[in-house]
């Protein structure tokens, strides 16, 4: 386990510690228990534990990791904490890659690209789409590699499906390093792949969208 989730857990462990004191000393725990003891129609499912009403020190817990999990992590005052950069968004762009058309002979030109990012605390998602093909690419696993502050670099590995039936392969797999410039929005990076009989790699620049 890492030194930013070891934190985390440390701070959600005293901010549960301190909640759950302030609802026992305001009387909300001991309501929420006679309460829950007074409702006879659901009693039998409390009795063998199905449900409860009752604020547990777990679930508290569960609460606030899931609202931190989704949100408070982008707050600037956590973000510089934990040093997890948020890249969530849509970025535009192109993909120049070293593929040789078979048909001319050439290197293909500069392919449209989009990525878009969803990320939480625990869990980030990328899916490549190139609007004038009919290919996209998702992300299977990845992670930041490498954070100073403003450059921010993730590498993540990715399926490509296409439904174009005349390429060498209609599936593939890859890896792509893309380093995001947290002040300009601007992203650049790399990729390469083991499509066909013979594997190609690129580079890509794109920038943040609104």
């Amino acid at each position: 386990m890492n030194e930013k989730k070891v934190l985390l857990i440390v701070f959600l462990v005293l901010a549960v510690s301190i909640f759950y004191s302030l609802l026992q000393q305001i009387g909300i725990i001991q309501f929420l228990e006679t309460f829950e003891k007074n409702l006879s129609i659901i009693s039998p499912f409390i009795k063998w534990g199905f449900i409860s009403i009752v604020l547990t020190p777990i679930s508290i817990f569960w609460i606030f990791y899931e609202v931190f999990n989704k949100y408070l992590w982008k707050l600037k005052l956590f973000n510089k904490i934990i040093g997890v950069p948020n890249i969530n968004g849509n970025y535009v762009g192109c993909l120049q890659s070293n593929y040789i058309d078979k048909e001319t002979g050439k290197q293909v030109p500069p392919i449209h690209s989009k990525l878009e990012v969803a990320q939480k605390f625990d869990k980030i998602k990328f899916c490549l789409s190139f609007p004038d093909t009919p290919s996209s690419s998702k992300s299977n696993m990845g992670g930041l590699r490498e954070f100073d502050g403003k450059i921010a670099e993730f590498a993540f590995s990715y399926s490509n499906i296409s439904r174009d039936l005349k390429v060498e392969s209609t599936m593939h797999d890859g890896m792509n390093i893309l380093r995001f410039n947290l002040e300009t929005g601007e992203v650049e990076g790399e990729y390469f792949n083991n499509r066909g009989i013979n594997p190609n790699k690129g580079v890509m620049n794109l920038r943040k969208i609104k």
